[in-house]
């Protein structure tokens, strides 16, 4: 229940807000119930840290979307991946282990993690949070056209799957069949998740999933993990243009 309930009943005499909840159908009540009960209220305290404290929760309610976080590593030459031009499959590692525990960390931090088929077929990944204590991600399996195979771990182990296509039939239990129209369909996928609760996606591959994001602007992060190894030859990392936050 709403918190100014709570700190009118124990009469709490002064508060501190940081920033509003900018869900409309909440916004400034809280405070406005407050003063009225005779509690003082200060407001636009630490202002910009709490905004980036709760950026994902402001993302979803003012721009009606999941806030989305681009995430790739990259060797210092360049590439985000091998060249798999001879079909090679399987994970390939750029970064070392202590990456491994910050990227499942963010996995924690978001409500849903997002690959496309590229990604899905040839890393057969897990997607969850084993390397970090925490909820792993719902996983969200973007395949236009359906052309996964069934046996991927994606479709057949424990945890939650929503598999976006323009084709299909519904999945059974925790893998969850979505179709949508192929027009816009990036578009379509957010907004689906959108009305379905989720405030905050990963992307973690692959390039074409990246570059149909930055294309359409629809990302508000970028995290961009750096490796000193040189590969020589692979897939270039995506271009794009933004402000610097921080450099760890």
């Amino acid at each position: 229940p709403p918190c100014s309930d709570l700190i009118i009943a124990h009469r709490i005499p002064k508060v501190f807000v940081g920033c509003l909840d900018p869900n409309p159908e909440v916004a400034g009540a809280g405070v406005a119930k407050l003063k009225a009960a005779g509690v003082e209220v200060k407001q636009g305290i630490l202002e910009k840290k709490c905004l980036e404290l709760n950026k994902r929760f402001i993302a979803f309610h003012e721009k009606k979307r999941p806030f989305i976080t681009l995430k790739w590593a990259k060797t210092k030459d360049g590439f985000i991946d091998k060249n798999r031009s001879s079909g090679d499959k399987g994970q390939f590692a750029i970064s070392g282990p202590q990456a491994k525990v910050f990227v499942h960390k963010l996995r924690t931090e978001h409500d849903a993690i997002l690959i496309g088929p590229g990604t899905a077929f040839n890393d057969n990944p897990k997607l969850n949070a084993r390397w970090y204590e925490g909820k792993s991600p719902i996983r969200l399996v973007l395949d236009r056209f359906a052309k996964l195979p069934d046996f991927l771990v994606l479709f057949n182990d424990d945890n939650e799957t929503w598999h976006f296509s323009t084709k299909g039939y519904p999945r059974i239990g925790n893998k969850r069949k979505i179709v949508l129209p192929e027009k816009y369909f990036l578009q379509k996928v957010l907004d689906y998740c959108y009305e379905n609760g989720i405030q905050s996606i990963l992307v973690e591959g692959g390039a074409t999933i990246f570059a149909a994001f930055l294309k359409t602007r629809l990302w508000d992060e970028i995290i961009e993990i750096r490796s000193d190894n040189e590969i020589g030859d692979g897939l270039p990392a995506p271009r794009f243009k933004g402000t610097l936050k921080s450099r760890e």
